[in-house]
């Protein structure tokens, strides 16, 4: 399989910058021994603080329209770096720098603040229904529709709907169509849970007396959040039903897959009686068990994905709780012939 590799990936400005702080540390290493070290040590100062933000800013910002805000943890991290890097002696362009990091600091502490008034603000005026839908919308009117802004809206929406999901009951509507009772994933997801437990308990306590206090934080922080996903992942199966109006298939799976389909682009719905082969464009939108539906677009349509990623494909399995209501509906709306 073919690699390909992008002068406007995250990859891309990780090789930059560590080849920036490799020749930093190569002449740092020499700099005693070099004429005029403290030009020099000022020159790599100004490269760390200065020029790895902006490869960052003409990479990712620029390149991949990342939110410019994150321009500024950048040169505050850049900045840290340097100071550890640049021996004590050569510390002068850092201490005139110094008075630029509070700046940057409170600056970037007010834009988040306003930042989130946007978000909330733009949250509550949100035409949808739906919680990750507002989620997703509020956060793209304040940060743009990057990479990072998609996986802040999904890290928001599974705490969401695991703190508060669990207070809310799914809407009855006849265009709403729910795929979890069905497919068994309740019990599963119990068994689950009630093994993660045990382990995190257990783990926990063996890394704190064998190992360290430390491993045993990470370890309880990394569990606790797996165990949040699963709830709010659960949850949002439950009150993100599949829908079938007369402009789109809404297919939703939890906070996994989600994608709004105009109904002018399915060009049929097969019923499968065998289990259907793997195809990379093929989405199988299943919580658990066989696919009962094969949908058949005819272009290939953007479906949304876990912390923001995204895939292309042309056919999509699912399966329902309530197929001979799912069915009369595909009649109703779509017009196709079911088979």
């Amino acid at each position: 399989m073919a690699l390909r590799f992008s002068l406007r990936s995250p990859l891309a400005f990780l090789l930059l910058a560590s080849g920036v702080y490799a020749v930093a540390a190569f002449i740092v290493s020499r700099l005693a021994t070099l004429p005029d070290p403290e030009m020099l040590a000022a020159a790599l100062t100004l490269d760390l603080t200065l020029l790895v933000p902006a490869l960052y800013y003409g990479v990712l910002v620029r390149g991949r329209s990342w939110p410019t805000i994150t321009v500024a943890p950048v040169f505050v991290f850049s900045f840290v770096a340097a100071s550890f890097l640049i021996p004590d002696a050569y510390h002068g362009t850092l201490d005139r720098l110094h008075l630029v990091v509070p700046l940057v600091e409170v600056g970037l502490l007010a834009v988040l603040v306003l930042r989130a008034r946007a978000v909330v603000g733009a949250y509550r005026t949100a035409p949808s229904a739906d919680a990750y839908d507002r989620m997703r919308t509020a956060i793209r009117a304040a940060l743009g529709d990057g990479l990072s802004s998609r996986m802040l809206a999904y890290e928001a929406a599974v705490l969401r709907y695991a703190l508060v999901g669990w207070r809310e009951q799914p809407v009855e509507e006849k265009s709403a169509f729910g795929y979890v009772r069905t497919s068994g994933y309740g019990g599963v997801l119990l068994g689950i849970l009630i093994a993660a437990v045990l382990e995190l308990v257990a783990g926990h306590i063996l890394l704190h007396l064998f190992w360290s206090p430390t491993a045993a934080l990470v370890h309880l922080a990394l569990s606790g959040y797996a165990l949040l996903w699963f709830l709010g992942d659960y949850q949002a199966m439950r009150l993100r039903p599949i829908r079938v109006d007369d402009e789109a298939f809404a297919l939703r799976l939890g906070l996994r897959w989600d994608a709004r389909i105009p109904t002018a682009q399915i060009a049929g719905v097969r019923r499968l009686e065998q289990p259907l082969l793997k195809a990379k464009d093929t989405l199988n939108a299943t919580p658990l068990g066989r696919l009962r539906y094969l949908i058949e677009l005819r272009e290939p349509v953007v479906v949304d994905g876990p912390y923001g990623l995204r895939r292309t494909v042309s056919k999509v399995g699912i399966a329902v709780d309530d197929a001979e209501r799912f069915e009369a509906r595909l009649v109703e709306v779509l017009g196709l012939p079911q088979n």
